[in-house]
């Protein structure tokens, strides 16, 4: 497989097939079922070879409340069993991994809210950074590094002559952080591009329930609308996902998938760069499929 002038070409071969596993969600496995957050990197790591896994990229909300210390040992030991088996991967802050009203820990009331429209958010993102921040992946060379304040980071690996970075965004991006991840982009551009970023996406459902015309929507990329309807963005200088494919994922053409969570739903669209080469989207989240909080799927 090789990317070209942006586009992936698939023609390398069944010898260059390979897997990557997305993890939506897992908030309510950290907080009340743990089991089956482990459960599903067991089989990933059993499943590796098999199923040739390259790569697990987490789309975010590792845990349900961000000062949780209890939650977040839990999602640590689940995401372990991949640094044993030395399989790379990648996560994204979501918005509960940040926020922290909880029953069990209460972080002090020094917290710097600062940067968001919620005043239970924690700037410093503290807890995902003692975590899952650099640190964790010290010495690990498919690990590229992390934005200056370390709430966004990239991972590369090549799987025969193709180059692959994936890119993982924090929550709403902010300026900063895609000042940093274009960048990055700078300088693989001949990599194909995986970009994961916490919410991005809707379908139906979100909006169902919304005065009509509004309720006929079908799903598509969150906009200013939506925010202003109630979706509020998280930080004070973020920008919806229409403006991030239009002002980042459209103008750089190797940048040739999109995934997503926050949204319980499913939606998959295919876009065009301003290359006129595809951009496929994905929405995927299970958190509300069944009471044990997405019953495992992936």
């Amino acid at each position: 497989a090789s990317v070209g002038d942006g586009g992936l070409d698939d023609s390398g071969g069944p010898d260059e097939t390979f897997t990557v596993v997305v993890l939506p969600d897992t908030q309510y496995y950290s907080d009340h079922y743990p089991q089956i957050y482990e459960d599903q990197t067991k089989w990933i790591v059993d499943n590796a070879k098999k199923e040739k896994i390259q790569f697990v990229t987490h789309l975010g909300d590792i845990v349900d409340n961000g000062p949780n210390l209890r939650q977040w040992k839990n999602a640590r030991k689940a995401m372990d069993a991949l640094d044993k088996a030395g399989i790379p991967y990648g996560t994204c802050i979501g918005n509960h991994d940040l926020q922290y009203s909880d029953t069990e820990y209460s972080y002090p009331s020094t917290v710097d809210s600062s940067c968001s429209n919620f005043t239970d958010f924690d700037c410093s993102a503290k807890d995902y950074l003692d975590n899952f921040g650099p640190k964790r992946f010290t010495g690990k060379t498919w690990y590229g590094g992390a934005s200056p304040s370390g709430q966004s980071n990239y991972q590369t690996f090549s799987v025969g002559s193709q180059a692959f970075l994936f890119l993982h965004l924090a929550v709403d991006p902010r300026a900063a952080e895609l000042k940093w991840a274009q960048t990055v982009l700078n300088k693989h551009p001949k990599a194909a591009v995986h970009l994961s970023t916490h919410r991005y996406m809707y379908d139906f459902r979100l909006v169902s329930t919304l005065p009509f015309p509004l309720n006929g929507l079908l799903g598509g990329r969150f906009d200013a609308m939506l925010h202003a309807m109630g979706q509020t963005l998280y930080y004070k200088d973020s920008i919806p996902g229409e403006n991030l494919f239009q002002q980042f994922i459209q103008p750089n053409k190797n940048i040739v998938m999109v995934h997503c969570g926050h949204v319980d739903a499913e939606l998959r669209q295919v876009s065009k760069n301003k290359a006129g080469l595809p951009v496929h989207e994905i929405l995927v989240d299970f958190q509300e499929l069944s009471p044990k909080g997405g019953d495992g799927w992936m």
